[in-house]
Order: C-alpha cells, then structure tokens, then sequence
C-alpha cells in the first residue's frame, strides 16, 4: 500500500495553472503555484487511498463548502481533478511534475 504521509505532488492542468500538494500526518497543504489563483493556498484535513496500484484517490473539503477530489497516477504522471460545490462541478486533467518525499507535517 503506498503511504501519501510526507510527500509532495506538484502538477499542472492543461488550462496551466499549477498546484503543490504537501501531505502531513492529518492534512494537507494545497498552493497555487502559477495561475489565476497563483499566491493562494489552504491547509484541510484530507482522505487518501490506493485505488490501484500508484493511483491514489485524495478529497478534502473547504470551510466555503468546496469538495477537492483528485485521482492521481503517480507511475504514468497524470492527474484528474474534480472540484464540487453546490450543483457547480469543474472538472481537470494535467500532469504531474514532481512526486517526492517531503518533511512530514504534524498539524
């Protein structure tokens, strides 16, 4: 089973907008590395599961009500991204820059 604890997924969507995941113990922090929303990020409490082999499902809400669903295949470095709120859902593919191990975060 792959373990996501401590680990770093940097990817980009296909519009070019560019996030770093930074998975602790019980959250993780998302930022906007290049984009419209670039500068911005957030720190929630996160699921995560190997749904094959290295292809991991991760969801967390935001306090605004957002839902965050990613199916990430680290082995062919492609991501899907599905962000839900209300009856409004945005749905995005990209690939993955970077899978690698980080300093474990404790919050």
């Amino acid at each position: 089973m792959m373990e996501i604890t401590g680990k770093i997924i940097e990817y980009e969507h296909e519009n070019g907008d560019r996030y770093k995941l930074l998975f602790g113990i019980k959250t993780v922090t998302w930022e906007c590395l290049g984009g419209s929303a670039a500068g911005s990020s957030g720190t929630y409490s996160y699921g995560a599961i190997e749904i094959a082999p290295n292809n991991l499902f991760i969801s967390w809400s935001e306090e605004d009500g957002k839902v965050i669903s990613i199916v990430a295949n680290v082995q062919i470095d492609t991501i899907y991204c599905c962000d839900t709120q209300g009856d409004t859902r945005h749905f995005w593919k990209g690939n993955i820059k970077r899978f690698s191990n980080a300093s474990i975060i404790h919050a």
